[in-house]
């Protein structure tokens, strides 16, 4: 796999639940925006069905998640978080969905887009959330090719939001990984954000543990402390 060095000037990651983003892409976020990249947050769902509790309803879990998911971007310093009022466990691709994205994607203008790569059902953590799945592939088509033509979602450009074409997508939880990001200096940050979703996690300490093997697993094969891998598309122009 290739080592990825570059930074560039602005990521943006696009996660089906508060708390995706966190376990998926949190080290390298960290990373870039230390060294000057500006993030943003997409959020597809509003996480409002991902609990066991049931003493807790619906919108008071969404207005939980919402808060977890702000708090945890604000440790990794990402710029502005969105999440999307469609409910957890019902999204479906739509042309509305899609055009979501593509105006995120032209209001903020990103060099790289992180998300859930859509192709994966079965992983080696388990079944691969639908919702996960949905995200991923409605992101690969914002961002090609219709963030990019003039002539879709046209309400868009009459608000004065232009087209805009992204350089590189970064797919978390690819089977046939080919890039890896040394996370080292920013893995603790990956993991006290990811601490901050305190409805998702009944031990955190647990969670920590685990998102550390994982890391240091890869990093000892690329020689270095913590790493995260990811399947990096480059887009042509």
């Amino acid at each position: 796999m290739e080592q990825v060095t570059e930074v560039p000037e602005r990521v943006l990651v696009v996660a089906a639940h508060p708390d995706d983003a966190e376990m998926g892409c949190a080290g390298t976020v960290a990373k870039w925006v230390a060294a000057g990249a500006k993030a943003y947050y997409l959020i597809t769902t509003n996480g409002d069905k991902g609990t066991d509790d049931r003493e807790i309803t619906a919108e008071e879990l969404a207005a939980i998640r919402d808060k977890e998911q702000r708090a945890a971007a604000a440790v990794l310093g990402v710029s502005e978080v969105v999440i999307l009022p469609r409910h957890d466990g019902e999204l479906e691709y739509t042309l509305d969905l899609r055009g979501d994205v593509v105006r995120w994607i032209r209001t903020w203008k990103p060099v790289a887009v992180f998300t859930h790569d859509p192709t994966v059902i079965i992983s080696d953590f388990g079944v691969n959330h639908a919702d996960h799945r949905r995200t991923g592939e409605v992101t690969v088509d914002a961002v090609y090719p219709f963030a990019r033509g003039h002539l879709q979602y046209p309400e868009h450009l009459a608000e004065g939001l232009e087209t805009h074409r992204v350089d590189q997508m970064y797919f978390w939880g690819a089977r046939e990984q080919n890039c890896w990001v040394d996370i080292s200096d920013t893995f603790e940050k990956k993991i006290e954000a990811t601490r901050r979703h305190v409805s998702q996690f009944g031990d955190p300490e647990r969670v920590g543990t685990m998102s550390r093997e994982r890391a240091k697993k890869l990093g000892e094969e690329n020689g270095v402390a913590y790493a995260e891998s990811f399947r990096r598309l480059v887009l042509r122009h």
